[in-house]
């Protein structure tokens, strides 16, 4: 939805989607609206996107309030490479997709740093509601925390309709999947990407958990995170956005799991044979059934697309 707001590709099925939102919007007519999207977070470091982006919900009569949630570096990373993995975007173990991370962090030390979004708002004269991601935000409902934060009492559907999390099959699959798609070559567009997820996800809905079950975290992988850690630049938010340091921000958070349930890392949780092979077969199936709807085009190439539209904006 961001990418369709920006205006930054002209793709007929983006380019129908704003005024599909404000059609909902309008026949719905609530006062509040909660908007969640992690491109904002690179998208709004362009002032003219900022501005698209925002003028959207200004022109249907919307005050706009940002709200940023902190999050402590270790569930973060967790999150991060369960979601790029699931998307068929990373098929790495999660000590490789730290690694490979810390390496980036290495070479880029040299070069200017990227505006952090909060610094950005601030400078927009915008005053963004800041709350930790802890134990006690995991509770209540990052919805139901963000409302009370903001004094609303409207009724807040139940968590688990908002974020469905994914089981170890499912991180399986989609390793396997990226592992199968580079070696054949084949193209995968960022078109693909949503619709085969999603027919994977409804795939393992209904034949295996889709609950909170997957977890690569162990204790090298945590100690690792630790020290990677860039404590003065947390507390620098924290004291800043928050007005506590970053330790009091998680200090009453529950211990982490720190087992590896992976069953491509840790064959002792792998299931039987016979279950592997069922799956790759029906997540070939799928993989396959979409290639044959939707053939490649290289115009649908949307990373590469909005990196040049993004570069230009930066270069104006």
């Amino acid at each position: 939805m961001v990418l369709a707001l920006s205006g930054l590709i002209d793709n007929q099925h983006l380019r129908n989607l704003p005024q599909a939102l404000s059609s909902e919007i309008t026949q719905n007519r609530h006062p509040n609206l909660l908007i969640s999207s992690e491109s904002m977070t690179r998208y709004f470091k362009f002032s003219e996107l900022e501005h698209k982006i925002c003028s959207f919900f200004s022109d249907l009569g919307y005050t706009i309030v940002p709200i940023v949630i902190l999050r402590d570096l270790v569930p973060l990373r967790k999150s991060i490479y369960i979601q790029t993995t699931k998307n068929i975007r990373n098929h790495r173990s999660f000590e490789s997709f730290l690694q490979n991370i810390a390496k980036k962090q290495l070479s880029s030390s040299t070069h200017p740093k990227k505006q952090s979004i909060l610094r950005y708002l601030k400078q927009q004269k915008q005053n963004p509601i800041v709350i930790p991601y802890n134990t006690s935000t995991r509770q209540q409902g990052i919805a139901r925390t963000i409302m009370n934060g903001l004094g609303i009492t409207d009724h807040v559907p139940p968590e688990a309709r908002l974020n469905h999390s994914v089981s170890d099959a499912q991180i399986y699959a989609s390793r396997w999947l990226g592992k199968y798609i580079e070696k054949t070559g084949e193209p995968l567009s960022a078109l693909h990407r949503p619709i085969l997820q999603s027919r994977m996800a409804n795939f393992f809905a209904e034949e295996f958990s889709s609950t909170d079950s997957y977890n690569p975290l162990t204790p090298e992988s945590v100690d690792f995170i630790r020290q990677q850690q860039n404590q003065k630049l947390l507390n620098y938010v924290a004291q800043n956005y928050w007005g506590h340091s970053w330790e009091e921000a998680f200090q009453h958070d529950s211990p982490y799991i720190m087992e590896s349930n992976d069953w491509m890392e840790n064959p002792k949780k792998c299931p039987p044979p016979e279950t592997l092979g069922h799956i790759q077969t029906e997540i070939l199936g799928i993989w396959n059934d979409v290639q044959a709807e939707f053939p490649f085009n290289q115009k649908q190439n949307i990373g590469n697309l909005i990196t040049r539209e993004l570069g230009n904006l930066t270069k104006n």
